[in-house]
């Protein structure tokens, strides 16, 4: 990471510069607040630790990035069942793509991250050998590496890699992670052979932009791509793109490159006003949007009366919870096993399984933080319970709370 883009300032690193293209910027930072982690779940009501949340846009090459994100230390899990689901409906259409650029001279593929394993096996159907990169730091300090201890080892070349070079290498949904976006990609290269192909596959922020939804906003994303700050970056990181693809999902498209090392690309995205408007519109929005959710809610629930419960404990709820002051919520539910019984930021009642829906009749409102399939699962499970309404805190779900605002 280059000095050029921090300065110190009261024994902190203070980022001045982008780190795709080290342009200056020439905005001020979206400062969202002090927020806690997403990811602490405790046996007892605790005080997290803090850290301030800023975002900031590159009118230069468009990338979103997070301005001197929380440190990898108090990232870092507490617990050993944090784990992340992301898409995987499109793999097979990737392989094939990927087969008409590669296959006929490929021997051997590289799995670098957590989400890789199902695009390599799909390849070792065909003969391919498959490995996987190991993180070489063991759990430490009572912490339990994950994400961000994946990002940190790429960036500075401590991953545990057997038999290279490879003739694929692939990196999905662990770019956005990275503190050094830019270094991190030139050093996907020591892993290729000199004709290898680099995979990337990253989440697109553009529709949670334009839809004003700040709950995918999230401290272990540094950085919020979109195919023009995506190719930017790979050109900025010495890459050739020999291939762009994007997968539409509901509320974040998947944005996939096929990369060849040092070239120089023919496909680069230029920029222009209407990326910094929406940022702008984003940015500026938030104080009096977050004012009328507020109020919506304190309003729904008759200032107390009327009990509401939150549904999905996930870093988006927590998010959302943070950023809207919803610690007074009365219920905080989510039926995975292993969170049931903690407490966790942004909440200040214990976690309980879904059960409760059906047995408080109280509970008048729900605001669910779920994938659309299993949201209308849980609406068709409470059908019986006619005064029970339900919201999706998501701006573009067809449920959505912002609807009613």
């Amino acid at each position: 990471m280059t000095n050029s883009v921090f300065k110190c300032h009261n024994n902190n690193f203070i980022q001045t510069r982008c780190l795709s293209c080290n342009s200056q910027f020439d905005e001020s930072a979206f400062t969202i607040g002090n927020l806690h982690p997403c990811n602490r779940f405790t046996v007892l009501p605790e005080i997290h630790e803090k850290h301030l949340f800023q975002i900031n846009f590159c009118k230069n090459c468009a990338l979103i990035q997070q301005i001197d994100p929380m440190p990898i230390d108090l990232v870092a899990p507490r617990v050993p069942f944090i784990s992340y689901n992301e898409p995987s409906w499109h793999i097979p259409n990737v392989v094939k793509n990927l087969n008409k650029k590669a296959l006929f001279k490929s021997n051997k593929i590289l799995g670098i991250g957590p989400f890789d394993k199902v695009l390599v096996d799909s390849f070792t159907e065909f003969g391919l050998q498959g490995s996987f990169a190991k993180l070489s730091n063991s759990n430490k300090d009572k912490t339990f590496p994950y994400l961000e201890t994946w990002q940190n080892e790429i960036l500075y070349k401590q991953l545990k890699i057997d038999d290279g070079p490879y003739d694929i290498v692939s990196c999905r949904y662990m770019l956005e992670h990275s503190h050094n976006p830019l270094l991190s990609l030139k050093n996907m290269s020591q892993f290729m052979t000199e004709d290898g192909i680099l995979v990337i596959e990253v989440p697109d922020s553009s529709k949670f932009i334009k839809g004003l939804d700040y709950s995918f906003l999230w401290e272990e994303h540094i950085c919020y791509f979109t195919q023009k700050s995506l190719l930017n970056l790979c050109k900025n990181a010495g890459f050739n793109v020999i291939q762009f693809e994007r997968y539409e999902n509901i509320y974040e498209d998947s944005l996939v490159v096929f990369l060849k090392p040092f070239g120089n690309s023919d496909i680069y995205a230029g920029i222009d006003e209407s990326d910094f408007n929406n940022f702008k519109i984003y940015k500026d929005s938030f104080k009096k949007l977050s004012a009328s959710i507020q109020n919506k809610l304190k309003c729904l629930s008759k200032n107390g009366k009327d009990e509401l419960a939150v549904y999905g404990i996930g870093h988006q709820s927590i998010m959302f919870s943070q950023l809207f002051d919803l610690n007074w919520s009365n219920h905080v539910i989510d039926d995975n096993s292993n969170k049931i019984g903690f407490f966790t930021s942004g909440f200040s009642k214990q976690i309980v399984d879904s059960g409760i829906l059906s047995k408080n009749l109280n509970i008048k409102h729900c605001l669910l933080s779920l994938s659309p399939l299993t949201a209308r699962k849980v609406i068709n499970d409470n059908l019986l319970n006619a005064d029970l309404r339900f919201y999706s805190i998501f701006s573009q779900s067809d449920i959505s709370f912002y609807k009613v605002l």
